[in-house]
């Protein structure tokens, strides 16, 4: 008896060392960045990444008094006024496969395509929660109608960089300007703003992210119930530590069944 229970407790400590260093390695791969908008000037300020403490919000179980008690995703929050924009960058190199730009919540679905970081990425609460018709305008960047056969398709246009992107490739009119949209982000290009679109237009700015695994599951219901991953997982972030500690629990009863917790 004495030789299982030191086997199963060495079994435990190898598989819970594994999981820990194993978490440690793997939450470096992407580094999720911002740009400060000044409402004064219509300027950005330089990329800065976000760190622990503007998490507003973490994955997994939440208590809250509406709305999902388990959180699919991670919100990412600065103190700054509901009148800010700033902006958040692409964590991957990808293809847009989804923009969602009507009355209500506004998220953006990137599909990576580097060999090696093939994570699919959903950027919720873009903008506000006003539909696009034609277009939403914030800081410099414009949620817009694409112009015919993709008409009831959304492109976002980057007016600092004239450029335009979205789900479909073809082409976005503002100003009498037109843009040609392309399919494609790269790490690190500006990808949407920190927002408060929503059901009930949240009061404070925010952007979620979350992932998935079946990308094709991410863009036709939004559903991503036994789809969703963490991820801290892969975007940088202090650990919080732990204490592990293995103990021994003898309330076995004549039948061999563990009667605690």
């Amino acid at each position: 008896m004495k030789k299982f229970i030191f086997l199963f407790h060495l079994i435990l400590f190898t598989i819970m060392s594994g999981f820990f260093f194993d978490a440690i390695g793997q939450n470096d791969i992407y580094h999720f960045r911002y740009e400060v908008h000044n409402t004064g000037t219509n300027t950005y300020g330089n990329p800065t990444e976000f760190i622990t403490s503007n998490t507003s919000s973490d994955y997994g179980k939440r208590k809250i008094s509406s709305g999902s008690c388990w959180h699919r995703g991670v919100d990412f929050g600065l103190q700054a006024p509901v009148t800010q924009w700033d902006h958040f960058l692409s964590l991957n190199t990808g293809t847009i496969k989804k923009l969602e730009g009507g009355q209500g919540y506004k998220y953006i679905i990137t599909e990576g395509t580097t060999v090696g970081n093939q994570h699919n990425f959903g950027y919720g609460h873009i903008f506000d929660a006003a539909a696009a018709n034609p277009y939403n305008v914030k800081g410099d960047l414009v949620l817009i109608k694409m112009d015919s056969p993709y008409d009831d398709d959304y492109a976002i246009i980057d007016l600092t960089n004239s450029k335009a992107f979205g789900p479909q490739a073809g082409t976005a009119i503002y100003n009498s300007v037109p843009y040609l949209v392309i399919t494609t982000i790269n790490q690190d290009e500006v990808l949407g703003n920190i927002g408060r679109s929503g059901t009930s237009n949240y009061g404070y700015m925010h952007v979620h992210v979350y992932m998935f695994n079946n990308i094709y599951q991410a863009t036709q219901n939004h559903n991503n119930i036994f789809n969703d991953r963490d991820p801290f997982q892969f975007i940088s972030h202090v650990n919080t530590t732990y204490d592990i500690a293995i103990q021994t629990d003898n309330n076995v009863n004549a039948q061999n069944v563990i009667t605690s917790s």
